[in-house]
This record gives structure tokens, sequence and C-alpha cells, in this order.
């Protein structure tokens, strides 16, 4: 078998700085709601096709398009418990931008390194309540960044074979904007290029197949 062709723009990535993880605090909340409340008040179809102009879109397997249809699978579960994680950059996050004299392309990169791993802690603990909530399904709150510096295998037509990928939250069509908002009192921050917000927010979920407590 030959060798893959010689690549300059992965060896560049492989051997850069890795980007820096901010200092930030994280606060925490959930809530349990009917499946039948989220596609009536919090789910539009319509908001897939926001994930068309998203680079993730077809080339990552937590991201769309997928082979089921939205409202069917919402279907399968009688509930959802939404987790919110609000990551919360303090003065000691733009300190440490400062005493790192970081250009605005590298702030760009540490939130995105700074949501990954955020982002990543939230996928291990909402694995481990799928593992113990029978007939519940992990909804993870972001793309899957697992086999990064490389692409995700979806790019080369090849089946994902880690065992601990599930779908993004945006692949359900949720409005995270109405969600933050009307069920946990957040509005979204949004940050200009270099900047960061005051903070951000990840939404994931668990559905499950009992109901809702009243």
């Amino acid at each position: 078998m030959s060798n893959p062709p010689f690549d300059p723009a992965l060896l560049q990535y492989l051997t850069k700085e890795p980007a820096k993880v901010l200092p930030y605090q994280v606060t925490s909340q959930q809530v349990t709601v009917p499946v039948s409340r989220m596609l009536e008040e919090f789910v539009n179809p319509a908001f897939g096709d926001y994930c068309k102009d998203c680079s993730c879109f077809g080339t990552r397997w937590s991201c769309p398009p997928h082979d089921w249809d939205v409202a069917e699978r919402w279907q399968q579960f009688q509930s959802v418990t939404l987790f919110l994680d609000q990551l919360l950059f303090t003065d000691q996050a733009r300190d440490f931008i400062a005493e790192h004299g970081m250009t605005p392309d590298q702030v760009d990169e540490s939130k995105t390194a700074t949501m990954t791993y955020a982002k990543n802690i939230r996928d291990e603990q909402l694995l481990q309540l799928e593992a113990t909530t029978p007939g519940s399904l992990a909804v993870s709150p972001g793309t899957c960044r697992r086999c990064n510096p490389f692409p995700c295998k979806r790019a080369q037509g090849i089946a994902c074979d880690s065992p601990k990928v599930r779908e993004s939250f945006s692949s359900y069509c949720g409005d995270v904007t109405a969600i933050c908002q009307e069920l946990f009192n957040i509005p979204l921050k949004w940050a200009k290029k270099g900047e960061l917000p005051e903070y951000y927010v990840l939404v994931g979920a668990l559905l499950r197949k009992e109901p809702a407590p009243e």
C-alpha cells in the first residue's frame, strides 16, 4: 500500500503551538420537560437549514445531514433533560490574554479550545448518565472534535468507529436562544473577533423514555 500524499497544511497544524484554554468559571443548570412541549415551543425543523452554512455540515458525523427525521427521533422519547453550562470569562481570562500577548486570531482559537474543553467534560457526564438510564440517548452540546487535528472520517466517506460520539444538539433543531431565555433565564452573549464575551453557554441533553416529573 502506498503512503498517503504529503499534506503541508496538516504538517503545519501538527507543529503549531496548541491553542491555550482560557481560565473560566462554570455554573450549570438542568431542567426536564416533556418532549411534547419541546416540539411545540422549542424545536423548529427550519433551523436545520442554518447548519448548511457551517463547515461541519456533511463533514462530521456529529452534525447534519443525518439519515433520520428530526420529529420522529424526538417522538421516540417522552421527556428530555436539558443541561446548560454557562462559561464565565472573568478578569482572570482577560489578564491571561494580556500576559501571553495573544493576537485576535489566537484569542479566537482559544475561545474555540475553551468551548471544546468544556464540551468534552459535559459529553463524558452525559455518556455516564446515558449508561445508567435505560433507553436514554445523550445529545452533545456541540460538534465532535475527537479526531482533531485530523479531519473527521466522514470527510473521507468512512464510518465513525468511536462509541462515544453523539449527535450535536443542533442536529435536533432546538431553538437554543429560546431555551436559554425561557427555561434558564439566561440570554445568549456574542463577541466580536478577537474579543471575549461576558460568557458563553453550552446546551446538551439526555432524551428519556420516561415521562417528565409533574
